[in-house]
């Protein structure tokens, strides 16, 4: 059976807090981000038990720009995420990138032949780790195409195909003819793969459902789809996005996938999703948690021991830091530590060692 999960970016996803608040029923969190560093500090924040699906393109630092360290990528990649990611993608929409790109020139390098050898070169070592492996999303308006050619190179090494349900219906919702059925695509993209299919990413703007209401139907009815779709063990539908700062700066307002706005209001979404996956019935409004901050490098001394000093607690609310709900002690794990909230005292921000 399907599951369902939650997509964020380094800057803005969920964590233990919101998973929480959210509901038991989020069983997964894809995480985008550029590099190693930042997705250990992502995965920090994610509780036990939920499991992680990372997409790693030419974004990544690691990689970088040419592809050209895609291979040693994934060497590094595997012992470092042992078990802490579950899944990778092998690119990001790329028959978006290769044929119609929402900004550039076509991309003619990144052909099907070209993602399926990233599945085939990530495979050995992903595979040696435990780590599942996903072919590249498809999005384009020719993803059956792209999708054909990109499994016929590489079927035996991918566990999964990835089909991004956008512009797609749930049970007619919207009930626009134009839009093929959610499920019915992702019929068409295992038959054309040969593989169990999930979606790393399955969303609708606000003005396409037909305001915040019509949205947050749509997103309760993506949870429902999760519980009967019949993709294999394994097999996610990601709900984009957690808020709508994981989106792009023209998808604001009504082009908005989020379901927190960016003056940290739950929108629709987000109360229908956390009914479906079992949350509580109210939620506090709280701005989305900003990413980790780097460990303190200097710590000056106060009467209650040992205290940040007001330079890094200046740079904190710069980044818009704060206690999480005004509990009377908070924790945010770091990688080497944890910063303690301890009362209502901003001086009261203490760095304690792992």
């Amino acid at each position: 059976m399907g599951a369902f999960g939650i997509r964020g970016s380094y800057g803005s996803a969920p964590d233990a807090a919101a998973l929480r608040e959210i509901g038991p029923g989020v069983e997964w969190v894809s995480l985008f981000c550029y590099s190693f560093d930042q997705l250990d500090a992502m995965l920090a924040a994610i509780p036990p038990g939920v499991r992680v699906f990372v997409p790693v393109n030419n974004e990544w630092q690691e990689v970088r720009g040419d592809w050209s360290g895609w291979a040693q990528a994934m060497d590094d990649f595997a012992p470092r995420f042992k078990g802490r990611v579950h899944i990778v993608g092998c690119g990001n929409e790329l028959d978006l990138w290769h044929w119609q790109p929402p900004i550039g020139k076509p991309q003619a390098h990144l052909t099907p032949e070209f993602a399926a050898n990233l599945v085939n070169v990530a495979a050995g070592p992903l595979r040696a780790a435990g780590i599942k492996v996903a072919m590249s999303s498809v999005a384009s308006g020719r993803w059956p195409d792209y999708l054909r050619e990109m499994a016929d190179g590489c079927r035996d090494m991918a566990t999964f195909a990835d089909l991004h349900l956008y512009v797609k219906r749930i049970d007619n919702l919207p009930a626009n003819p134009d839009w093929q059925e959610a499920q019915d695509a992702l019929n068409v993209a295992r038959d054309i793969a040969g593989l169990p299919v999930l979606s790393s990413e399955a969303g609708i703007k606000v003005d396409d459902a037909g305001g915040e209401d019509a949205q947050a139907e749509w997103g309760r009815r993506l949870v429902g789809l999760s519980r009967v779709y019949d993709g294999g063990t394994y097999c996610p539908l990601i709900l984009f996005a957690y808020a709508d700062g994981v989106g792009t700066d023209k998808e604001q307002g009504g082009q908005a996938f989020g379901m927190i706005a960016p003056d940290g209001r739950r929108k629709p979404l987000w109360r229908e999703v956390q009914k479906a996956c079992g949350g509580p019935s109210e939620s506090p409004v709280v701005p989305p948690t900003p990413p980790l901050p780097e460990p303190p490098t200097q710590i000056t001394s106060g009467p209650h021991g040992e205290w940040i000093g007001s330079g890094l607690l200046r740079e904190l609310n710069r980044r818009g830091w704060t206690p999480l709900r005004g509990e009377e002690q908070a924790r945010l794990a770091c990688a080497e530590g944890e910063l303690v909230w301890t009362g209502q005292d901003a001086r009261a921000l203490k760095w304690e060692a792992a």
